[in-house]
């Protein structure tokens, strides 16, 4: 990978069903109440357990270019995981899709920052490297801090999408970021 692994305060580690299961066991609840509209449950956040997300993500791993846990470094050594962030292929010729979920996002906020730094960073050789030229991705309208951290790595608002949800009334944000370098010419 292109994307460097570490800061001072951070480390970003290939993805591991145990690292991951503590992420998934304490995410943020905007994190949670976006899972629970885009599986349709209609606010049932209970329905929901750290198992339904490890399932999810380890299953998706087959269609990730990358998937990472990042850990905050504590002192002595140890390490305490705090996100997920993933690269998947859509099918589609040199596009990709990034995804996000992370324990309380205001307790993390500088980590999510130098996360949100060094994939910023890393995202262009990555593309290039995998012939990429649009890196997309979606977040519940009503989700106070998705888009923030979409535009924190480079991304850029593209709509508004209506129609989600188990009753169709909730809306997605559509954020893409371009690689023009990396579009085959003719």
């Amino acid at each position: 990978m292109t994307i460097q692994y570490e800061t001072p305060r951070i480390v970003a580690r290939d993805y591991d069903l145990g690292l991951s299961m503590k992420v998934f066991d304490f995410l943020d609840h905007n994190d949670l109440a976006e899972a629970a509209v885009t599986r349709g449950m209609a606010g049932s956040l209970v329905a929901l357990t750290a198992r339904h997300f490890a399932i999810d993500w380890h299953n998706a791993n087959a269609f990730r270019l990358m998937s990472l846990v990042a850990c905050h470094k504590r002192q002595m050594g140890a390490e305490l995981p705090f996100a997920v962030f993933g690269v998947s292929v859509t099918g589609q010729a040199g596009v990709a899709q990034v995804a996000l979920l992370a324990k309380a996002h205001f307790r993390f906020r500088r980590e999510l920052a130098e996360l949100a730094v060094l994939i910023r960073r890393g995202l262009p050789e990555f593309a290039a490297e995998r012939g990429l030229h649009r890196i997309e991705a979606r977040s519940w309208a009503a989700h106070p801090t998705g888009g923030g951290f979409l535009r924190a790595i480079g991304f850029e608002h593209e709509c508004t999408m209506p129609g989600f949800g188990a009753d169709g009334m909730e809306q997605f944000e559509q954020y893409a970021r371009h690689f023009p370098d990396n579009e085959q010419k003719e």
